[in-house]
């Protein structure tokens, strides 16, 4: 008898359920085969994204599971500089989780993204990797 191998949140398919915004359980689409495994999704993860865009323009993008669903989410951003919190950049109401941000001064930052449902149940909480502005 041949078996589907199963993990329990494997990077490598946390990746693949984010890039594919699966819906939690124990909504539609919350279990799926991917790349011959499948995955159930438990919880709420993600990760935040950050691109630049010029030479001190950026997009900070939170990127979860649950996108795909027809849950709306609340985004609350916040810019941390040098490990220190500079304060509330932005909230973002039935948005895509995007933020687009302009940085004026040299330094290590981070970009942080609380993301709640729309009845205040937070769900996510994540800071972007250090990123450099020259």
């Amino acid at each position: 008898m041949d078996y589907v191998p199963c993990y329990d949140r494997k990077e490598y398919l946390a990746d693949k359920a984010i890039t594919y915004g699966m819906p939690v359980w124990p909504q539609e689409g919350s279990v799926a085969f991917v790349d011959g495994v499948i995955v159930g999704m438990f919880n709420f993860f993600g990760r935040v994204d950050v691109e630049k865009t010029g030479t001190r323009n950026f997009v900070a993008t939170a990127n979860h599971t649950g996108k795909a669903s027809d849950l709306m989410f609340l985004y609350d951003w916040y810019i941390y500089n040098e490990g220190q919190r500079l304060g509330h950049v932005y909230t973002d109401v039935f948005g895509s989780g995007v933020l687009k941000y302009e940085i004026d001064t040299a330094g290590s930052y981070q970009f942080r993204v609380f993301v709640r449902l729309m009845d205040g149940t937070e769900i996510i909480d994540y800071f972007s990797d250090i990123f450099e502005v020259e």
